[in-house]
């Protein structure tokens, strides 16, 4: 990766150039570069996910989350998926928090594979705020191999 503009080949040395530093993306007709735009936009997407091997424990923390940016989470999570490998024998209800409050659910039905979430208004998750996704106080015993993709936005 380059530091700077200048330590990058021409766009003289390959035709029209395009090349990105930190969050902007560069266009060069030859003669000079333009910002064509930033990937780190409010409002772009970002997704959080994790895949967790096997079945859980009680009360473990199955996607600890900490922002480093303005994180916002529709409301009803649409767009998110959480899959399990190996269904569930029981209904298998996971707690969402934003720090210590609870905001929501997550739950898979007795011999499900797909949770269903249960997660009434959007949420923003402030830089250095937490976001955790939590496992039942019981596990169920076959539950496993979990897959959780949260499709949320960028903030400001």
């Amino acid at each position: 990766q380059y530091a700077t503009l200048g330590d990058r080949p021409t766009a003289a040395d390959f035709g029209i150039g395009i090349t990105q530093i930190g969050a902007d993306v560069y266009v060069s007709d030859g003669v000079s570069w333009v910002q064509l735009s930033s990937v780190d936009v409010a409002g772009s997407p970002y997704d959080i996910g994790i895949y967790h091997d096997g079945v859980t424990t009680a009360n473990e923390v199955v996607l600890g989350f900490a922002s480093v940016r303005d994180v916002t989470l529709p409301a009803s999570l649409t767009g998110s998926v959480f899959i399990a490998d190996v269904a569930a024998t029981a209904e298998t209800v996971f707690t969402l928090k934003h720090g210590v409050t609870t905001i929501g659910t997550a739950t898979f039905a007795a011999a499900g594979t797909v949770a269903t979430f249960s997660f009434a208004a959007e949420v923003v998750i402030a830089a250095t705020e937490k976001f955790d996704t939590i496992a039942p106080a019981t596990p169920d015993a076959t539950l496993a191999n979990l897959r959780l993709t949260y499709k949320a936005t960028r903030g400001a």
